[in-house]
């Protein structure tokens, strides 16, 4: 599996931090047609949203890692997200978040490169 970056979301409302993951991924790689996700602790779990009046749709999976997101683009390509931990990104030079306890604890995604959707 090959994981193309990483998203911190910064709230536990999944409507409003998929958008703006949508929106920067749309960017990367073209229209966003899909996303699957593990079941979580979301306040929300919508099933859909509108982006620029376009739906994409959400699906979640009980038996798939909660660090990992499928990302399904409009040209039929998909790829995957790691999903760190809620709250802000490390910045440059902080450690706020603790790599190795991630993947030993938290089942990461294993190597991850150092771009962020967010």
């Amino acid at each position: 599996m090959s994981v193309d970056g990483t998203w911190w979301p910064s709230s536990p409302d999944l409507a409003t931090e998929l958008w703006h993951l949508v929106r920067a991924l749309d960017q990367v790689r073209g229209p966003v047609t899909r996303l699957l996700l593990a079941v979580g602790t979301w306040t929300t779990e919508p099933h859909r949203i509108v982006m620029g009046g376009r739906m994409v749709t959400i699906g979640y999976r009980t038996r798939r890692p909660t660090t990992l997101i499928t990302v399904i683009c409009g040209d039929g390509g998909s790829f995957s997200v790691c999903l760190a931990p809620q709250g802000p990104a490390p910045g440059p030079g902080e450690t706020a978040w603790d790599k190795a306890t991630w993947e030993a604890g938290r089942g990461g995604c294993g190597a991850l490169r150092e771009e962020e959707a967010r």
